[in-house]
């Protein structure tokens, strides 16, 4: 941005100033690559209006004369002038003969509304002029692109008069410190090339706010995907005020209105204190665990500096600004080395802070520094300083995140093989069970066969003796007692048959392990020793007459009697549970499904998890594990579909030619 305030000025206070004929040719301003003069210095001042003050002959020489840089109106100069609002500045210009006609301009940067007359002709307004705010249109024009031609007469005199007013920007909360206007001749048409550069310098470095801006963005949805990070949430708080004051300094030379300046003005006092709070605290938070009593009370003085933030003044943000700075600073270079990532902040913020240190004393006018005419627009330090510290704790953010996944990753690993681990050793118990299981029950149900057999046959026996005593007997009470018992025994023992039978065909003792068999009798074996545990539900059964396969049966038993209670503890009261079979091509089908409970979508994707135990259907063992590692040994698979409220349905899918 143009520093107007540093432009030289010919003449003297209340004197005619001199144009020379190099106006234009000389640059005369180090930090402005066109020729230029500025028109800092011989004005007159009068309070009030009338239209006579812009004539070219009006006597002017009681007006007050006016001290270089008057016209800015500073606090000094509107109590030394008794400034209300409203009045006339007038400058007297001597054009040299020899300066070209065509080729002066005017621009200017004000805050207010101003009319500007040229020998008593009105040649240009910004705003709209008046004697009271309400009729007031105020515009703030920051920058100094500004500029249209002035037609100046050489070897002539003319009267430059300015009608100026500003009611408005003296009853801001916050008024800026020069509310009055500034003015300089200029080569026109370099000026008119200059302007292209001017309008693409602050776009461009307004539109470097999208770097943090999306930063922050990405961080905090990063956040809010992974809450147990706050560093996510700090980094974009920060990111997001940097961008901030990115910004709004800078959007300021593209508005007029007041309302628009005060917003922005008002977005950057709250960002300039959010930023350095905001970097302390992800500090903090990543490197310390805890906060300083100092940093909080740091905090309660923002905190006032932003509820107040309309009417103090931007200076003092800048002292509370420079404060958390070197507190930064206290706290990066006391970063232990060790500390992974350590390296990469400690560079970013000291970058940072050393931009946003030399932007601060630039703004206190505490440091100047010399421009290139490449750059005649501004130089803004914080802004990449800013640029390099959002890309340095991103890199350390995604360095740890990294770091953080590949631990997981290896964890995730350790669990799966410990989980295969697990699967193996059930396996091998349930192995190791089933032979034992199988003598045991083998010897159980010789035990029985034998007091089975001879109850049957005494029962037998009696049958066939009170056949023969029932014509000698009289028919009585004491008969029908006999004939109740023996039925009664007669029902107990073929009961006790069955379920002998169950035990043998659902073991399969005394056979091998693998062979030849048929899954219909297995799901009936698992029914029989079921039978007491099924109450009101109610068993369906719709076999497909299939045919018998090469299987270990005794272990596809287990699975079964596995899934039928499993579809029991589903069931509530009452309910169905449907055995279904049937083939397909060369795969065969088993389907058991029940009215249950069902089971909830995000559930599903871990019933074959070792570690699944949200579900109340599986409560044996591992789980559905053991049973998906016997299904898949006879080279089939197990799915689940389930629906709340509905019901589960498990489908184990066998081939039919596993022996071949």
């Amino acid at each position: 941005m143009l520093l107007l305030w540093a432009l030289p000025s010919i003449g003297s206070a209340a004197d005619v100033v001199l144009v020379p004929a190099d106006v234009i040719d000389v640059q005369r301003v180090d930090d402005l690559p066109v020729g230029a003069m500025s028109l800092a210095m011989g004005w007159r001042f009068r309070s009030g209006h009338s239209e006579a003050w812009a004539a070219r002959d009006f006597n002017d020489s009681s007006w007050v004369a006016l001290s270089p840089m008057d016209t800015e109106l500073t606090e000094g100069t509107r109590d030394r002038i008794n400034w209300a609002g409203e009045g006339w500045f007038r400058l007297r210009l001597r054009v040299d003969p020899d300066v070209p006609k065509t080729d002066v301009g005017l621009f200017y940067r004000h805050y207010g509304a101003l009319a500007i007359y040229l020998d008593g002709l009105l040649i240009h307004t910004s705003g709209q002029v008046a004697s009271h705010q309400h009729e007031e249109e105020v515009y703030f024009v920051h920058s100094s692109r500004q500029m249209f031609e002035l037609p100046l007469t050489p070897g002539t005199e003319h009267v430059l008069a300015v009608r100026f007013s500003n009611h408005y920007t003296l009853g801001m909360f916050d008024p800026p410190e020069h509310a009055g206007f500034r003015a300089a001749l200029v080569d026109a048409p370099a000026w008119r090339q200059l302007a292209p550069r001017f309008l693409y310098s602050q776009v461009w470095h307004q539109s470097l706010f999208v770097v943090p801006f999306g930063f922050g963005i990405l961080h905090l949805l990063l956040f809010l995907y992974h809450r147990q990070r706050l560093g996510h949430l700090y980094y974009a708080l920060f990111a997001l005020s940097v961008a901030g004051l990115i910004y709004t300094p800078l959007h300021v030379a593209f508005v007029h209105t007041p309302w628009e300046v005060s917003l922005l003005r008002l977005g950057f006092k709250w960002s300039l204190v959010a930023a350095p709070l905001t970097g302390l605290l992800f500090l903090y938070t990543e490197f310390h665990g805890r906060t300083s009593i100092l940093f909080k009370g740091a905090c309660v003085l923002g905190g006032i500096l932003v509820a107040l933030a309309l009417v103090v003044p931007v200076d003092v943000i800048y002292y509370f600004t420079l404060l958390m700075l070197l507190d930064v600073m206290r706290l990066v270079f006391g970063l232990r080395r060790d500390i992974p990532g350590a390296r990469v902040v400690r560079v970013g913020w000291f970058l940072f802070a050393a931009g946003c240190l030399l932007q601060v004393l630039i703004e206190l006018d505490l440091v100047e520094l010399p421009v290139s005419t490449d750059d005649a627009f501004g130089f803004f330090p914080y802004i990449y300083g800013t640029l390099i510290l959002v890309v340095s704790m991103s890199v350390y953010l995604a360095r740890a995140v990294a770091i953080t996944n590949k631990e997981l990753a290896a964890q995730l690993e350790q669990v799966r093989d410990l989980s295969a681990r697990a699967a193996d050793h059930e396996r091998e118990v349930q192995s190791a069970k089933l032979p034992t299981l199988t003598h045991l029950m083998a010897g159980i149900v010789h035990e029985m066969n034998s007091p089975i057999g001879a109850i049957r046959s005494a029962r037998d026996t009696l049958s066939r003796a009170i056949d023969k005593l029932r014509d000698h007997l009289p028919q009585g009470p004491a008969l029908q007692a006999i004939d109740s018992s023996t039925t009664a025994l007669e029902s107990a023992t073929d009961r006790l048959h069955t379920i002998v039978g169950g035990f043998r065909s659902f073991s399969h003792l005394d056979e091998a392990e693998w062979q030849i068999a048929r899954v219909e009798e297995g799901l009936d074996s698992a029914l029989v020793i079921m039978e007491s545990e099924l109450g009101a539900v109610v068993i369906a059964r719709e076999y497909g007459g299939t045919p018998a396969i090469w299987c270990a049966p005794a272990r596809l038993n287990q699975v079964f009697l596995h899934l039928i209670t499993n579809a029991l503890t589903a069931i509530e009261e009452a309910g169905t549970i449907a055995l279904r079979t049937w083939t397909e091509e060369e795969v065969l089908c088993i389907s058991i499904s029940d009215s249950g409970q069902g089971i909830a979508a995000e559930d599903l994707d871990g019933l074959f998890d070792v570690s699944f135990r949200r579900s109340d259907r599986v409560k044996m063992g591992l789980g559905l594990v053991a049973d998906s590692h016997t299904i898949s040994e006879h080279g089939g698979q197990m799915q689940v579909r389930s629906e709340v409220g509905v019901g589960t349905e498990v489908v184990v899918q066998l081939p039919l030619r596993l022996h071949q």
